[in-house]
């Protein structure tokens, strides 16, 4: 399924239609100043509604070397308050991997990145929300297109009650009351200083050379939650950082509520047999490391490879999956809590780049 856009007014929005799919919101050919504060609420709401909208050409003619106009942030941000959700823009503190922020023209730092980070062009990346391995999450991430692939390269959006849905019902019940647990190896400086991977050296995540003190930090760190810790392992020279999240979580609601509980991990991206940061390619062919990453129950079971089948199977399901094909100048804000996010390979170069709200309790504890 193909998305259908919008047209954005940083103003307002103007609705040309009312049918069952997103409406077609034009911009006004000249002043927005008439344009009334409803046609934002009426456009916006599609955002609650379906959990996703497509802002057809927000962004003006840029790349990553000018920066990234400042209309991404206020579109995006703009987008989700007036679906009910007073967010800032948050950062991608607890990543994976590490990602650059981007500058603006006018070399401000900014809190938007460059999703290349981390994602080899050939490789597909698969369905996931965004931080789902820790205890927050962003509500809301948006992203935008400063230069399309030559080709390839969609987005893909899965709807994860959907996927949930056709999981077997023992999957279900693990996911529902074990938990996963996340494993994330890095180098050392000295140890294995040739650590190939973009989770870096223990030294560079934590910004410290004393291990005791990177120890604490992962103790204090709100994201991993209570159960986290450092751990070195002798034999690969590497550090294990392991925490344990729920695997399901509850989307906020414009009313301040709760939704119900679904599923909501990253054990597609993180598994070390669908790793895209551990793939072979980046050391030549050769394995000579462990796995960057990899996840288990949170029992410590291993998650079996029929059961990675069953979750790929559900998640690139094609009845449930819409493709977005951005062009220059597109921006799409996502509902983290219904939607996992994904691309197909591409060839050529491509300028994506990606923004947050900033996290909020996945509204579900590990056990």
């Amino acid at each position: 399924q193909n998305l259908q856009g919008v047209r954005f007014c940083l103003r307002a929005l103007k609705p040309a239609s009312r049918s069952g799919r997103i409406n077609d919101v034009r911009r006004p050919s000249t002043s927005c100043a008439c344009c009334e504060a409803s046609e934002v609420q009426h456009a916006t709401d599609q955002l609650n509604a379906q959990g996703y909208v497509l802002l057809k050409s927000v962004l003006p003619p840029s790349s990553l070397a000018q920066g990234v106009p400042p209309s991404f942030e206020e579109s995006a941000q703009k987008t989700w308050e007036g679906a009910g959700f007073d967010y800032g823009i948050g950062d991608y503190e607890g990543g994976s991997v590490e990602r650059a922020t981007v500058q603006t023209g006018s070399e401000k730092q900014t809190q938007v990145y460059d999703v290349a980070a981390g994602s080899p062009a050939h490789q597909v990346v698969q369905p996931h929300a965004e931080n789902a391995y820790l205890q927050k999450m962003p509500h809301f991430a948006a992203f935008g297109c400063l230069r399309p692939a030559d080709e390839g390269g969609a987005m893909t959006l899965t709807d994860l009650v959907a996927a949930q849905n056709l999981l077997s019902e023992s999957l279900r019940n693990k996911l529902f009351n074990l938990g996963v647990t996340y494993i994330r190896r890095m180098g050392d400086d000295k140890e294995s200083p040739n650590w190939p991977f973009s989770t870096k050296t223990w030294q560079k995540r934590f910004g410290t050379e004393s291990w005791e003190d990177a120890q604490q930090q992962v103790l204090q760190d709100e994201f991993y939650g209570q159960k986290a810790e450092l751990a070195w392992e002798a034999d690969t020279k590497t550090a294990a950082l392991r925490w344990t999240v729920a695997g399901t979580a509850r989307r906020p609601l414009a009313t301040g509520g709760l939704g119900e509980a679904i599923v909501a991990t990253s054990i597609l991206g993180h598994h070390e047999l669908n790793d895209i940061v551990g793939d072979a390619s980046y050391t030549g062919g050769e394995k000579p490391w462990p796995a960057p990453k990899h996840c288990t129950w949170g029992n410590g079971t291993e998650i079996t490879a029929e059961e990675l089948k069953q979750m790929d199977g559900a998640y690139e399901d094609p009845s449930i999956t819409k493709h977005v094909l951005l062009g220059a100048g597109d921006v799409v804000v996502v509902d983290n809590f219904r939607w996992a996010h994904g691309r197909v390979p591409y060839n050529g170069k491509r300028e994506h780049v990606a923004l947050f709200s900033v996290k909020v309790n996945r509204g579900v504890d590990a056990e």
